[in-house]
């Protein structure tokens, strides 16, 4: 889902998407070249009809008890997502 609306919204030529594991914790980083939005734009969309792709993805995060990052850097945009793994039950 995830993927598929950076495809759809932000028109990239490159994206790198980079997962690791430490700490029980799960981080996949997801970056780019396209458009993107700020924490705070996506903070907005969380409350209006529009950005029902955005929605989904905060609902999984939010069931695995994540949370999700959207970032600015100088050259890309990134989305952040950490997931605690607690592995006594895997």
């Amino acid at each position: 889902e995830l993927l598929n609306n950076v495809l759809k919204h932000a028109n990239p030529s490159e994206i790198k998407i980079v997962s690791s594991y430490n700490n029980s914790n799960l981080e996949i980083l997801l970056s780019h070249n396209g458009h993107g939005i700020s924490q705070q734009q996506f903070e907005e969309l969380r409350y209006k009809k529009d950005g029902l792709g955005l929605k989904n993805i905060m609902n999984r995060v939010i069931l695995l008890r994540g949370d999700i990052d959207f970032i600015k850097n100088p050259i890309d945009y990134g989305i952040r997502i950490n997931v605690p793994i607690d592995t006594r039950t895997v």
